[in-house]
């Protein structure tokens, strides 16, 4: 049967989404890259306060105070790029686009707590920003 090639992609419903499939799995390919970053992203940040946990307390302020600022800020930069990614990703496969907020509601205060001491990371700005990526 000819029609036999399309059996390992039948997850892709071809009635409720009009997109090629091309563009369809050209999405699917975008999400396995963001979540690949993300998972990335969270275990250098992992293997830095674990790192200063051996010379220091588990003392979870304590913990971050050890980790230089400026490695704080990159790494919270580079997080917060990529939760915009994911939440435009994500806000363009499901649906209402509103619910987005509920997903990534915990994200913006993750970030403000690793760089509680910096000025330029506040909760709201970054929950705007996150959110802002998936209008």
């Amino acid at each position: 049967d000819d029609d036999d090639h399309d059996e390992p992609l039948l997850f892709f419903d071809r009635d409720a989404d009009p997109l090629p499939l091309e563009t369809r799995l050209r999405r699917v390919v975008d999400e396995l890259r963001v979540s690949t970053d993300l998972l990335r992203w969270m275990a250098r940040l992992r293997t830095l306060l674990l790192a200063r946990a051996r010379d220091n307390p588990p003392d979870d302020k304590a913990l971050l105070a050890a980790i230089p600022s400026g490695t704080r800020s990159d790494v919270a930069n580079r997080l917060l790029e990529l939760l915009q990614r994911a939440a435009a990703v994500w806000a363009r496969r499901h649906k209402p686009k509103s619910a987005v907020q509920a997903a990534f509601r915990a994200a913006p205060l993750f970030i403000a707590e690793i760089t509680y001491d910096l000025p330029n990371f506040k909760s709201a700005e970054l929950e705007r920003l996150i959110m802002a990526s998936a209008a």
